[in-house]
């Protein structure tokens, strides 16, 4: 564009009035019109420029733009012609454009048309203190608001200068930077003396850092005003035409009568500030024109000054490296000096140079000299990079803000521009390949630098060295103290190896924080393309180029092709060929071997005196080995096609469909590998074979024509980014969600599917009502996906497909670790049945002579424990899998995304960081807490049935084992949630304190039981099981809880007593320490019985009593002569309190029996009655008269 076309440009966006009725160069007729006419202003402005050079009268433009009237003495033409529009048409300040008439001002009133003047007038009102004080107020703020008006018009005139300057100077800067674009990058080689100090170089490459730190910067602002001047064309059309709606509406606007101002005073601000809304708002149109002008002009010239600039950038780092390559060779070059010096000086000295700790570490230090040069640029174009990385997060979230708030949503503009920001993206997999090779080189020089520090401290001290050497390869060990000059070189060596090490930790520093970038752009980026349009919707018209596309890729010289290159591909890589027989072989004669081996492994499973998860580990393996054929050919024939080099780009797609078929076939493949007759599922898992026959058949069909779908679907998406082949992609995906869904209808029908025979056997269950519900859920899934492809969003068709990938993944693995946990817990169940069985045996025993009853909860049984196990881990089961679906979906889902934007409340933790609670947070929360619930419910089973059973503790130990494990359970899920909520201590510290006082005020009581429940589960006073007696009651305690322990008597009665009781009170337990318990026995014999004999028979008897200890042996006394009988007392003991009812039964039994064989009579009390009166009657009657 010449000058002559920029000033005739500007004249008839001018000339176009103060109406502003069209675009600049709006049609053809305008300007056919408007060029002649601006021909002849253009000569009328060089006529007075150069009268006014003659007469030296030119003045310059006004920089506030004061009004003044027309044909003034002291205004050029160029003033007239580029100010008229903005000049008022008469004293009266009617604006030009001839909308609304005021009355005149009074000469008394100061000019208002300068920012200046304003200022000075806002003085004036202030200092005024005989005005009103609402008049003042009103005035002033009608002041402020004149002052912000003539400032933005000042930066409007401001604008509209420096755009015209940039467009005088455009068609030179084309042509200088296009010469600059098309010269070949000249890389000068640096001048370097010999002689030249190591000082000199480093300044040398510290400057020529400086130049390419500076082009670079150049290089990002182009790259930036590249981007901003798209950005900004969008934008400039929506805002002329905002400016100019404006402009009309100033236009017609006049001030109505103001009350309260006696001077009109109020009347001239307003109407001057009318006046200047209107100048500001034609002069920001001004601004908006110009700039677009100029915008346009600079689509040429900003890509030559990009390419002109990058090759500035790449000679200033062709220069910096030289530099640094001279830098590090310098060093290297004094390196070696100062070694050669030092080796020349020992072997004078006779010393032998292999010992020396320095000449060891020559080329490691080599090697550190040459590469901290190389870790620096390295430094510097990672922090370029960042800075870089940065700022596209930056401007992507302003542009998403933007979008969203300018559409209500994003467009497919910004879905594009995304996909291509994606693709721009630095890989992932090196940025952690360098962190992990940084990380360990950073140890393993620290370790050399502590090592040598260490030693050199050991050597200045005069004692023994500090630390060995012989871990560090290469490194000899100093046998004696060493030489000041070795010593020096040591420290020289530790200081470049400390700075060495400061590099490398920067490095490291830089790449984790672009690795954290280019995650979160990922993240932002896959988020958001999911739901914009990547394509058009579907036409009738797709189906005639799919078509076509179809016979394209199936063409006779596209197979005869890519058969070339798989041949060749195998001729180039023959460890495929082997690998690929093996699968052939493996397919068609091992095959029938390995599912022969997988029935018999089934059969040994269904056994019921199975108690082994060995056939279930082989049967496994033998299902993998089923798996690995299939999919090692699709993978095998992929790789071949890969490696033929073939350059076709049917090539290139057909190696990539291939692979993309043998990942996605790997769990299809295995899931119906693990539902065959005896597999994994029928004879290990407990599945019902006839429901999941119908699954298996299907899965086949899946497979069968599934896989050359995706084969072609592989092949369009690969083939590239052309329409056809998008279209044919997307009928393919459309065919495939379809298959699916039928797949999905014939094997999840609740009639005939993998469900039904559970529906039958439980028509109440919730599977059964809920039937329509999931099914529907099912089916539809599919077809979602395939309408989401059809209306055009087929980035996101992709993405939802891959989820759904995925979520497959997760749902056969929970199921295989269902069925394998339900495999262990029947083995162990059937472990454990023998032992429990046998418990119960005991414990009947042990009920019978004692006649009190014990806790189940101490000795379940094995379907109790088994049920509670299964339980727990079907929960925790069932919530990993439910958070791994949230987490599988949640990048782009809308509705998981919208859970993190509904805040709650913000919660502030110890360091005062504010951290806002989302209803995110309160769906998290809810897992915990039902995981928490359940595992509380069912712990006992768990730890008795894994963990308890198999150690060396009894009854009691492994009750309070449990108990406090589900306290502790209990404390941790409270902590969790309160996580989960976002509730710190320091939030809820005064709710403790108060619910402290509560508690010891309220509820001291429960509080005490409740601690004192701890200590007695602590400490064990008492146990579960453990015979004691408080007061006059004697019992078994049966269980301990946290507020008070349950105690049996003998009479079966359940005594309750607080845990508070139990610690402050006395009690006697009897099986505390010692089980061993005395039994007393009273025997009475008769006066004129033989006592010793009696004692001895009573010894005898004990001995020959099983139950009765021998240690302490048992004690017979002769203990007082009673009323009636000798009182003989026999004193023995039991070892356990099991059996002491049923052992003091068979004591008496035996005394009585035995005493009666010896004749010894038990005496019981007797008197003699002495009669010496009696009534004659009753004497009569007993001693009747003798008859004669």
């Amino acid at each position: 564009m010449t000058t002559t076309d920029i000033l005739h440009r500007r004249f008839t966006m001018f000339l176009d009035g103060p109406s502003m009725r069209s675009e600049f160069l709006q049609n053809t007729r305008h300007a056919e019109i408007s060029k002649p006419l601006g021909l002849i202003l253009l000569g009328c402005v060089f006529v007075s420029v150069a009268s006014s050079s003659l007469a030296q009268t030119v003045s310059p433009i006004p920089a506030s733009l004061n009004v003044q009237p027309q044909g003034s003495p002291g205004q050029t033409i160029a003033q007239v012609a580029a100010y008229t529009p903005f000049q008022a048409d008469d004293a009266t300040g009617t604006a030009a454009s001839g909308g609304g008439t005021a009355e005149a001002k009074p000469k008394a009133n100061s000019d208002l048309n300068s920012v200046e003047a304003v200022a000075a007038e806002i003085e004036s009102v202030n200092n005024d203190a005989n005005m009103d004080p609402m008049l003042k107020n009103r005035l002033l703020e009608s002041l402020k608001s004149l002052q912000a008006v003539l400032t933005a018009r000042q930066e409007a005139v401001n604008r509209t200068a420096s755009y015209e300057k940039s467009l005088l100077s455009i068609a030179e800067e084309k042509k200088r930077f296009k010469t600059l674009a098309n010269q070949e990058v000249s890389v000068q080689p640096i001048s370097v003396d010999r002689y030249m100090a190591i000082e000199e170089i480093q300044q040398k490459q510290a400057e020529a850092s400086l130049s390419l730190d500076a082009a670079r910067s150049k290089l990002q602002k182009i790259e930036s005003d590249i981007t901003a001047r798209k950005e900004t064309l969008e934008k400039l059309p929506e805002q002329i035409v905002q400016t100019r709606k404006e402009i009309e509406s100033l236009t017609g606007e006049t001030i109505g009568e103001i009350k309260d101002d006696p001077d009109g005073r109020l009347r001239h601000v307003r109407e001057v500030e009318t006046k200047a809304k209107l100048d500001e708002a034609r002069q920001r149109l001004a601004a908006y024109q110009q700039q677009q002008t100029l915008l346009e002009s600079q689509g040429d010239l900003l890509p030559l000054m990009k390419t002109a600039t990058e090759k500035e950038v790449a000679e200033a780092e062709a220069k910096a490296r030289a530099w640094s390559a001279t830098l590090a060779k310098k060093r290297q070059s004094e390196i070696a000096k100062d070694l050669k010096e030092f080796r020349r000086t020992m072997e004078a000295e006779g010393g032998d140079p292999s010992e020396s700790l320095i000449l060891s570490l020559e080329e490691r230090w080599m090697r550190i000299a040459g590469e901290k040069d190389r870790i620096s640029r390295s430094l510097n174009d990672e922090r370029a990079e960042l800075d870089s990385l940065s700022e596209r997060r930056t401007k992507i979230t302003t542009n998403l803000e933007e979008n969203i708030k300018a559409s209500g949503g994003l467009t497919s503009t910004l879905g594009v521009e995304l996909l291509l920001l994606k693709n721009k993206l630095p890989a992932l997999g090196p940025i952690n390949s360098r962190i992990a090779e940084l990380r360990k080189s950073i140890e393993s020089n620290r370790a050399l630098q502590t090592q040598l520090e260490l030693t050199l401290e050991g050597i200045l001290d005069n004692s023994s060295i500090g630390l060995s050497l012989e871990n560090i390869e290469g490194v000899s060990i100093p046998q004696g103290k060493l030489s000041e000059s070795e010593i020096r070189l040591v420290n020289k060596f530790i200081a470049d190896l400390s700075d060495y090490i400061v590099q490398m930790v920067s490095l490291q520093s830089q790449l984790e924080q672009k690795q954290r970038l280019v995650m979160e752009l990922t993240s932002i980026i896959d988020t958001k393309i999911v739901w914009i349009k990547s394509q058009p919707a579907f036409r009738l018209n797709d189906l005639v180029v799919s078509w076509q596309v179809f016979r394209a890729i199936v063409h006779p010289d596209n197979l005869i092709l890519l058969g070339r290159s798989l041949l060749k591909g195998l001729l180039n890589r023959p460890e495929l060929i082997a690998i690929a027989l093996m699968a052939i072989f493996t397919i068609i004669y091992a095959g029938a071997k390995l599912r022969r081996r997988i029935a018999t492994h089934g059969e040994r499973a269904r056994s019921r005196q199975s108690v082994s998860l060995k056939p279930t580990l082989a049967a496994t393996l033998l299902s993998w080995a089923l798996v690995l054929p299939l999919v090692g050919l699709l993978w095998i024939i992929g790789d071949a096609l890969s490696a033929s080099g073939a350059s076709e780009a049917i090539v290139r797609a057909t190696a990539k469909a291939f692979h993309l078929a043998a990942v996605a076939v790997t769990p299809i493949e295995l899931l119906r590998q693990c539902l065959r007759r005896d597999g994994l599922a029928a004879a290990h898992f407990g599945a019902d074979e006839a429901s999941i026959s119908t699954l298996r058949k299907w899965l086949r069909l899946l497979i069968d024509i599934g896989v050359p779908i995706l084969l072609f679907y592989g092949i369009a998406e690969n083939l590239g980014r052309w329409q056809a082949a998008a279209a044919f992609g997307r009928v393919m995906l459309v065919i495939g969600m379809i298959l699916i869904s039928v797949v999905l209808w014939r094997s999840f029908s609740p009639t005939s599917g993998v469900f039904s025979k559970h529906i039958q056997l439980n028509p109440n269950g919730w599977t059964s009502r809920l039937r329509f519900l999931w099914f529907g859920f099912i089916l539809v899934v599919p077809l979602a996906l395939a309408f989401i492809a059809l209306i055009g969003l087929g980035s996101g068709a992709r993405v939802l497909v891959e989820q759904l990938y995925l979520t497959l993944w997760l749902c056969l693995l929970t199921y295989y670790v269902s069925g394998f946990v339900n495999r262990w817990l029947l083995t162990n169940r059937r472990r454990l049945t023998m032992a429990v069985h046998r418990e119960r045996l005991e414990e009947s025993e042990r009920l019978g002579a004692g006649g009190v009853e014990i806790e189940p909860s101490t000795s379940m049984e094995a379907s109790e424990i088994n049920a509670q196990t299964t339980r727990l881990l079907q929960t925790i089961l069932f919530i990993v899998a439910l958070v791994g679906i949230a987490l599988v979906w949640s990048p782009v889902l809308p509705a998981v995304e919208y859970l993190d934007q509904v805040k709650l409340w913000s919660t502030t933790d110890g360091e005062g960081i504010v951290s806002p609670v989302t209803l995110k947070n309160i769906v998290f929360a809810i897992p915990i807490i039902v995981l928490t619930w359940v595992s509380v419910r069912n712990l006992p089973g768990l730890l008795e049935g894994v963990l308890l059973e198999r150690l060396p503790l009894d009854k009691p130990a492994r009750y309070a084992i449990t108990t406090l494990g589900t306290y502790v359970l209990i404390t941790i899920g409270i902590l969790l949630t309160a996580k989960a909520l976002g509730l710190h201590w320091q939030n809820i510290q005064w709710l403790v304190a108060a619910l402290g006082v509560g508690l010891g005020f309220g509820l001291q009581e429960i509080f005490a039981n409740f601690i004192s429940g701890l200590i007695l589960l602590f400490e064990q006073p008492i146990r579960v099981g453990d015979v004691v007696t408080l007061g006059d009651t004697t019992g078994v305690v049966a269980r301990i809880r946290i507020r008070a322990t349950t105690v049996t008597n003998w009479d079966r009665q359940e005594l309750i007593i607080p845990n508070k009781d139990l610690i402050t009170g006395r009690l006697v337990n009897w099986t505390l320490t010692d089980s061993t318990n005395r039994i007393v026995v009273n025997v009475g014999v008769a006066y004129g019985s033989d006592t010793e004999f009696a004692c001895d028979l009573l010894r005898k008897i004990c001995e020959e009593h099983p139950k009765i200890s021998k240690d302490p042996e048992p004690v017979v006394t002769f203990e007082s002569f009673g009323d009636s009988t000798l009182n003989l007392v026999l004193r023995c003991y039991l070892s356990t309190l099991d059996e002491r009812l049923k052992s003091i039964h068979q004591l008496h039994t035996e005394i009585n029996k035995r005493f009666n064989e010896a004749g010894l009579e038990i005496a019981f009390p007797q008197r003699d009655l002495h009669l010496r009166s009696l009534p004659p009657e009753l004497m009569d009657r007993l001693c009747p008269a003798p008859k004669d």
